[in-house]
């Protein structure tokens, strides 16, 4: 009987108490304080240089729009000000991709699993390069400066949501060098959706 219990006991912190003590980390803490973690986390998964200028927030949820609608999807939304990601050194522009913010959801139950699930990535006001050499090497190219043990966790990445900025494209096989305004698009930029075009391109 007292094994029963203890079972019973374990299923509810799992259930109720850890999930809550995560929602209270993640609310709670100032995260502004660990942006140099963040930094060298984003920097060493994309192996390029990447930097928060602004402040880091977090805040809880339990409903997300979803197109026209709200659906139930309890979790977070990170936002981090002023990001901004390193080129390649070949490259004429010193940076990726500057953004005023750049929002992310994360939904709380998969984090059990060691899923990061993160259904919508939002980039306020980008101004991003795309530069391509004649070699065909690009700055859109991303490759982990860690190449050690692999990670635990899975990362499943749903939507891209791009708001009004430029783009500036540079074709050294073409002769192109061009900017582009981004405009508002009517609908988000489903991830997987838009790897498997650009596979399909190669």
């Amino acid at each position: 009987m007292l094994r029963r219990y203890r079972i019973v006991l374990a299923l509810i912190a799992l259930i109720v108490i850890v999930p809550l003590a995560v929602v209270l980390f993640v609310g709670l803490f100032d995260w502004t304080r660990a942006k140099g973690w963040v930094e060298a986390r984003a920097s060493s998964s994309l192996g390029r240089k990447v930097e928060i200028g602004g402040a880091i927030d977090a805040s809880w949820h339990w409903r997300r729009s979803v197109g026209d609608r709200d659906a139930w999807a309890p979790g977070f939304r990170f936002t981090a000000g002023a990001v901004r990601i390193g080129n390649p050194e070949w490259a004429k522009q010193t940076h990726f991709a500057e953004l005023d913010s750049l929002d992310m959801d994360l939904r709380l139950l998969p984090l059990l699993w060691h899923q990061l699930d993160i259904p919508v990535i939002r980039l306020v006001q980008p101004a991003i390069d795309l530069e391509i050499r004649k070699d065909g090497t690009n700055t859109w190219t991303f490759a982990p400066a860690d190449e050690g043990a692999p990670s635990t966790w899975n990362v499943t990445l749903g939507e891209i949501v791009f708001g009004v900025g430029t783009v500036r494209i540079a074709d050294a096989a073409r002769d192109l060098d061009l900017e582009a305004e981004i405009t508002q698009l009517d609908a988000p930029i489903p991830f997987a959706d838009s790897i498997r075009s650009a596979r399909r391109r190669r």
